[in-house]
């Protein structure tokens, strides 16, 4: 029987962009050149911190996005839409 790895814990690498699957080594995720706070997607939660609605995950306007590179339940690829006012 073989059973696929969801790859719900991840972890950066030192001096490395994007995230790794902790159970199979894989990337899953990569990081884009926007900061966080410029998607219509983040909604400030308190004077430094914001919500990624469709990651449902903490991060910091200044945070570059994030996104999957691999397929799998919930998997949004690159979801970010410029907020009104920024360059596209």
């Amino acid at each position: 029987m073989t059973v696929e790895c969801s790859h719900t814990i991840t972890r950066g690498r030192l001096g490395a962009k994007g995230s790794w699957c902790e159970g199979c080594g894989i990337k899953v995720l990569e990081v884009h050149d926007r900061p966080c706070g410029e998607c219509r997607h983040y909604k400030p939660d308190g004077p430094r911190v914001g919500i990624c609605l469709p990651k449902l995950m903490m991060v910091t306007a200044d945070m570059n996005v994030t996104y999957y590179v691999v397929d799998g339940p919930g998997r949004y690829g690159l979801c970010f839409e410029a907020i009104e006012g920024t360059p596209s």
